[in-house]
């Protein structure tokens, strides 16, 4: 192991982490208290938009060290237009929420966004309740609870101007167990397309029960759906099961690296639109599995539009995100010098509060 790659991993990682967590944290706590003290709605929402916009900042920033290729976007620029929409995407990764949100940003969607998570995130301390101020949506995989879960904050989204309501219909990441148990499913409930069994090796079968909800309660007031497909490079049919936490963190750092394709769709006429739209990634996904070897380096967008050629051709615009951004790094360094100016306050106030 060469003299950078050892700093990077027990220098820079772990100081960064401290920076990063220590920052959001220390962040969260005072608009917390800002909101809490301010009697004026308006100003309490600038500040609830501005930590969810300096928390994605702050967020990019720490990830640039574990995702320093850049992430290649191929989408229908119809979707720059919209303004209200559901954004359905498979589930191949822990990381896919960032790396679509970076996407949104990129598109200006980010102060809109919406997300439908899992209830076990609300119980982590300070970040929970953030989420909770962020408007996402908590459910706890009962439908029985759930329902009304969702109607309430559907009811709410409907009063908005502007929305992009981010669902992983598949519920979880494709990994071997995960998908074994959506092959069991698909079987015992006879699940066909096109006359055919379907049986993804790609992709989970997808939950349709919230997702069809979600769309019926929308349906009138939005414009349509962004369907995101998630690649990961290089290609692993399960690519969680390599590129894990400890991987991404302290083996692989920077090996992983994304490419999506944002697609739209007007409204929807079957009603197994869903399971339709799945079977439409199980294929793009198989056909980048044949063709992965051409997308072990990619050079630029206008290389990366001539190999996604080979898996789907279309009128699409082809860009290239980077995580690695002055501006990021700026913020992170405005942050350290922001806490050590509060540390210097607060070590102030505690000594006259002594004396």
């Amino acid at each position: 192991m060469s003299l950078g790659s050892v700093l990077k991993k027990y220098v820079a990682i772990p100081l960064m982490s401290v920076i990063y967590i220590t920052s959001v944290i220390v962040g969260f706590v005072i608009c917390g208290l800002l909101k809490l003290v301010l009697p004026f709605p308006g100003v309490r929402s600038r500040i609830l938009m501005w930590q969810k916009c300096e928390w994605l900042h702050l967020t990019i920033a720490y990830g640039s060290i574990f995702f320093s290729r850049p992430i290649y976007v191929a989408y229908n620029k119809q979707i720059l237009l919209k303004k209200r929409c559901l954004v359905i995407s498979n589930h191949q990764t822990n990381y896919d929420w960032l790396i679509i949100l970076i996407i949104l940003q990129k598109f200006d969607m980010y102060q809109d966004v919406c997300i439908l998570v899992k209830n076990s995130l609300a119980q982590i301390p300070i970040f929970g309740s953030t989420m909770r101020a962020f408007g996402y949506v908590f459910i706890k995989r009962s439908w029985s609870e759930d329902s009304n879960t969702l109607r309430d904050s559907l009811k709410y989204l409907r009063a908005r101007n502007r929305f992009f309501f981010l669902l992983f219909p598949e519920g979880t990441i494709f990994v071997p167990n995960t998908h074994e148990k959506s092959m069991e499913y698909s079987r015992k409930m006879d699940i066909k397309l096109g006359g055919c069994s379907f049986l993804p090796q790609n992709v989970l079968i997808p939950r349709t029960a919230g997702t069809t909800m979600v769309y019926n309660e929308l349906a009138d007031t939005m414009d349509g759906i962004i369907d995101v497909t998630l690649f990961v490079r290089p290609y692993r049919q399960y690519p969680q099961k390599t590129f894990t936490y400890t991987d991404v963190y302290f083996r692989n750092t920077g090996k992983i690296g994304f490419f999506i394709l944002m697609d739209f769709v007007h409204g929807v006429t079957s009603k197994d639109w869903l399971y339709e739209m799945f079977g439409r990634k199980e294929v793009l996904i198989e056909r980048y599995k044949q063709s992965s070897n051409l997308f072990g380096r990619i050079g630029d967008s206008d290389d990366f539009a001539k190999k996604f050629s080979k898996i789907k051709s279309g009128n699409y615009e082809f860009i290239e995100i980077t995580l690695m951004r002055w501006r990021n790094m700026l913020y992170l360094l405005y942050f350290i010098v922001w806490m050590l100016c509060t540390a210097c306050v607060a070590k102030m106030i505690a000594r006259c509060m002594l004396h």
